[in-house]
């Protein structure tokens, strides 16, 4: 009987909650260091349960399982460097462009410090500009030099 009391007030307590959940909160925009705080501690996590599931195969004597945890952490490695080096361009084009909010950018402008403001400017500008394109380039497109000398000959 206490069982069915429980599950009873337990029913009630999840309507009474999605009753009154009426409004849905818009999420709030993330900072760049926030973004890339969380981008760099989600690798860090990875990483961590990484080595766990590496020291287990070994434990285990699970040499398959070791090789290929082995791989894995270092992908995660080397993401981990990708991700401390992530700079306000690419949390612009990564993160920004992908919120739907109209007032995205107004809201995220009063969270930029100048320095980042002025490094999005940078890019921006560079994009507009693109010194030195040629016929082989898009605008805003830089294409390395191996790929350029390529063009026309197709994949061989």
């Amino acid at each position: 009987m206490l069982k069915i009391k429980f599950a009873v007030f337990a029913v009630l307590m999840f309507v009474t909650a999605v009753a009154g959940a009426t409004e849905v909160p818009t999420p709030t925009l993330k900072s760049y260091r926030e973004w890339k705080s969380d981008k760099v501690q989600s690798v860090i996590n990875r990483i961590t349960m990484t080595k766990v599931l590496v020291t287990r195969s070994k434990a285990e004597a699970n040499i398959k399982n070791v090789s290929a945890f082995e791989r894995q952490l270092i992908q995660e490695n080397w993401n981990l460097e990708v991700a401390k080096d992530l700079s306000v361009t690419d949390y612009f084009v990564l993160y920004l462009t992908q919120q739907n909010q109209s007032d995205r950018f107004l809201k995220v402008a009063a969270k930029l410090t100048p320095a980042e403001v002025a490094e999005l400017m940078e890019a921006y500008s560079k994009a507009l500009t693109n010194p030195g394109s040629d016929s082989n380039e898009s605008p805003g497109v830089t294409l390395p030099a191996q790929a350029t000398s390529l063009m026309g000959k197709g994949i061989q």
